[in-house]
């Protein structure tokens, strides 16, 4: 019985040591501008959280239905189009490819949250159309509007 106890240990962590998801640092290059943005990834990838590398097409209206909330006066939902996959964190659900454009939804808006969100750690600039950018995204099956790809967080890279 005790070696039964001691074998089942050793599974739970062994199963739990494989879980764990490293991102690989990477150098992107972007050609057509001549300049480089250098992304160092030490951190690595949140269970459930896609990380990559996306452009943002298009910034979709100010949905003013959602009301008394920080989407009924900036915008939180656009359309991305991943240039690369940077890393997948364990048990994310979603379906991500190079090259996929994606409908998604920006938890803290599109704006910068300095105004909007003064309570946060870090605050993000806000993006417009065509600017690209490091992003973590979670996908949910119950998100509203059926933006089921979602914006964590994200960072702005030099163009």
């Amino acid at each position: 019985m005790h070696t039964l106890k001691k074998l089942i240990f050793v599974m739970i962590v062994m199963s739990c040591w494989q879980c764990k998801t490293k991102t690989p640092t990477t150098n992107t290059t972007t050609k057509n501008t001549e300049t480089t943005a250098v992304v160092s990834q030490e951190r690595p990838v949140a269970r459930g959280t896609v990380r990559v590398i996306a452009k943002l097409i298009k910034v979709k209206p100010i949905n003013t239905s959602d009301r008394n909330t920080a989407c009924s006066k900036n915008p939180c939902e656009a359309t991305i189009t991943v240039e690369k996959i940077v890393g997948k964190g364990a048990f994310f659900a979603g379906e991500v490819n190079q090259g996929q454009q994606l409908d998604t939804y920006f938890i803290k808006t599109l704006g910068a949250t300095k105004d909007v969100f003064p309570e946060l750690k870090k605050h993000f600039p806000g993006l417009k159309k065509g600017d690209r950018f490091e992003a973590d995204i979670i996908y949910s099956l119950k998100a509203a509007n059926n933006l089921n790809y979602q914006v964590v967080s994200y960072q702005p890279l030099s163009k």
